[in-house]
């Protein structure tokens, strides 16, 4: 079996242009459920104006080093009832509850 090989594009550094505070604001649902990394959504948009530039050197930091923590890729698998019988696993559906910087960070790349 070969392997295929193509030419990658690589910059010395990546920069992502600074979350602002709409932004963070706009991203997040204030009542959605807590992922693993314990952080409310709620903070996150009332702290926005302080958090922003510190998210955005925190994003470009894991970018630049090509390091995105394990516990940024983790997420609780939870399931919601949909209808009908609750004895019958069919009428459930798995959800994915991610960790909310991974919510920003995936809206900001």
């Amino acid at each position: 079996m070969g392997h295929c090989k193509f030419p990658l594009k690589t910059t010395e550094t990546f920069r992502l242009t600074p979350v602002t505070e709409k932004f963070v604001y706009l991203q997040l649902k204030p009542n959605k459920a807590i992922g693993l990394d314990k952080i409310r959504s709620r903070l996150l948009k009332d702290g926005a104006e302080v958090i922003a530039p510190i998210l955005t050197k925190i994003m470009n930091c894991s970018f630049n080093s090509k390091y995105f923590p394990q516990s940024w890729k983790s997420s609780k698998v939870m399931t919601l009832f949909k209808k009908g019988s609750t004895d019958d696993c069919n009428n459930y559906r798995p959800i994915s509850i991610l960790p909310t910087i991974s919510k920003i960070t995936k809206h900001a790349a």
